[in-house]
């Protein structure tokens, strides 16, 4: 098969594959084997493009029979996301797929891509997309992944029934689209941790704060943590950010340097930034303090407190938010958020003398 600018092979056959299932001239798919030889690609190639159909509804595998095209006609939800494969995100999706169906929808899913890269089927489906009951968008946090969606979004009605988990740009400010805001309770999460750190004595964590990151709940993590400190009597709190850019590395042996009253004795960073941190830390010889510990704000677990979601309820509060909607076209905007317990792992204590290391 010839390539074309670039394109994957099995994006170019499920263009084709759409086309025809579109224009009604195809019902029935061809298997794995033949769509491999037809298109003389790998059959892995062919299993991935039919796999494709399927994921976003187009087809549906018949036991025994075949692959069919899927009857359009259902009233219909997307869900788009980022790293839709990963355990959280997945649980995320069962359980509103599930909700979903028992009010007699499908619910259609499609990765964009941590920074937007896969969003070229959800323009392709654009038509379909607008005849669809509503979209649920969770919006990568990386800024191009927002831009990204974004451009996707305006190309869309304003008034389009739309749940967005995670606010990219401000928008829960614009009341004129209809537009629901969910995330989780970062803010209470952040305070409820730095008092948990205060009682062992660790009173003067520091909170990375990633430049390119300006989610609106990346913003309340923020005023969260300012919070938490002030609950504490610590003077000064907004000292206690640590402002990174990953294009500019050497912000932290800079924040290290910086005269102060006061050593940072822990170390706060979502749970994605882990590893570009530690990375650039050693690439500017100034490797991260093992004495020192670090603490999640996600579900991976980096020293021995994290800040723990739950996607069951996350889920739970989408598919109230949508159904609501539906229910009701022209109620007023709502701004929902879901808690997030901070747990311990279990036998691990927080103590400056006892710390985890940064690989624990």
């Amino acid at each position: 098969m010839a390539r074309n600018r670039g394109l994957p092979h099995y994006r170019r056959v499920l263009s084709l594959l759409l086309t025809a299932l579109q224009d009604g001239t195809l019902q029935k798919l061809p298997s794995e084997r033949a769509l491999a030889q037809r298109h003389r690609i790998a059959r892995g190639t062919a299993r991935r493009a039919l796999e494709e159909l399927k994921t976003l509804g187009y087809a549906q595998r018949i036991q025994g029979s075949g692959t069919y095209a899927r009857h359009q006609s259902a009233r219909q939800i997307y869900f788009f996301g980022y790293g839709l494969a990963s355990t959280h995100y997945a649980q995320l999706c069962q359980h509103l797929r599930r909700r979903v169906e028992e009010a007699g929808l499908t619910l259609i899913t499609l990765d964009t891509g941590h920074q937007g890269e896969l969003l070229e089927p959800a323009a392709t489906l654009l038509p379909q997309l607008r005849e669809a009951e509503a979209l649920i968008w969770y919006v990568p946090s990386d800024y191009r992944g927002r831009l990204a969606a974004m451009r996707l979004r305006r190309r869309l009605p304003v008034r389009f029934p739309l749940v967005l988990i995670d606010d990219p740009l401000g928008l829960a400010l614009h009341g004129t689209h209809r537009f629901d805001l969910l995330h989780f309770d970062n803010a209470m999460a952040a305070r409820h941790l730095v008092s948990i750190l205060a009682s062992r004595k660790i009173h003067h964590p520091v909170l990375l704060r990633r430049s390119d990151v300006k989610l609106f709940s990346t913003k309340e993590t923020q005023r969260g943590f300012l919070a938490g400190l002030a609950d504490q009597g610590i003077d000064q709190p907004e000292r206690h950010f640590m402002d990174w850019n990953p294009e500019q590395p050497e912000s932290f042996p800079n924040f290290m340097r910086e005269p102060r009253e006061w050593q940072p004795d822990a170390f706060l960073l979502g749970y994605d930034y882990k590893n570009a941190f530690l990375a650039a830390c050693t690439q500017f010889d100034t490797p991260f303090p093992k004495e020192l510990p670090l603490f999640a704000f996600g579900n991976e677990t980096i020293g021995s407190l994290r800040m723990a979601r739950n996607y069951h309820l996350l889920a739970d509060a989408c598919a109230d938010l949508i159904l609501s909607r539906l229910q009701r076209p022209n109620r007023a905007n709502t701004h929902t958020t879901v808690a997030i317990p901070v747990r311990e792992r279990r036998g691990k204590n927080v103590h400056p003398d006892s710390s985890p290391s940064p690989d624990e």
